[in-house]
């Protein structure tokens, strides 16, 4: 590459990912594959087609379908490597889905704390963002106290028992702000008791 401009080998893995999307195949037939068969390889082939597409600006026709996104997110919630991969990917890359994404990925962090803290310091993730990840919760469990404190003290045994130095900055700013969402639903409860005294 000389400077700014792009070499045509380059660009030969955009070339074909938009000749495919010109054609009668879906646009987000890329994220099938990883639906349909779920592992490291899909995921990677992926992340390395947003990655050549930003040289052309091809990387917007790449989000997936709104068919494809609940089954994302639900494979999100899982934990798997592979998925927690792709989890970090759609934050970055579609600032429109952040709040489901959060969700799922915090989900992902109580089922499998290691893999999230992981991906999360090899992308470098921002301490806003992990406190944003580690107090997400699904709505299903919003504007219910009791259940949510039950969520928020599950989240944080789990991060406690993780030891790995690498994690420890991403585990602490995570851990603070469980504490303090914890502490914001328990003034919650007090309130609500003390209406029904």
């Amino acid at each position: 590459m000389n400077g700014n401009r792009i070499s045509q080998w380059e660009c030969i893995p955009c070339l074909l990912l938009l000749l495919t999307l010109f054609s009668s195949a879906s646009q987000a037939t890329i994220w099938r594959g990883y639906i349909d068969h779920p592992s490291w390889e899909e995921a990677e082939t992926i992340e390395n087609v947003y990655l050549n597409c930003k040289n052309v600006g091809c990387n917007q026709a790449l989000f997936p379908d709104e068919t494809e996104v609940g089954k994302l997110l639900d494979m999100i919630k899982i934990g798997s490597e592979s998925s927690t991969r792709l989890g970090f990917l759609l934050l970055k890359e579609n600032p429109s889905m952040t709040p489901q994404v959060q969700s799922s990925l915090g989900e992902a962090l109580t089922r499998s704390p290691r893999v999230v803290l992981g991906e999360a310091v090899r992308r470098d993730i921002s301490l806003h963002q992990l406190e944003s990840i580690a107090t997400a919760f699904p709505e299903s469990i919003n504007g219910k106290p009791v259940a949510k404190l039950r969520a928020i003290d599950n989240r944080i045994s789990v991060l406690q028992n993780i030891d790995n130095p690498n994690f420890w900055m991403a585990r602490h700013r995570m851990l603070m702000a469980l504490m303090g969402s914890r502490m914001e639903v328990e003034e919650i409860l007090k309130k609500e008791l003390e209406l029904e005294n």
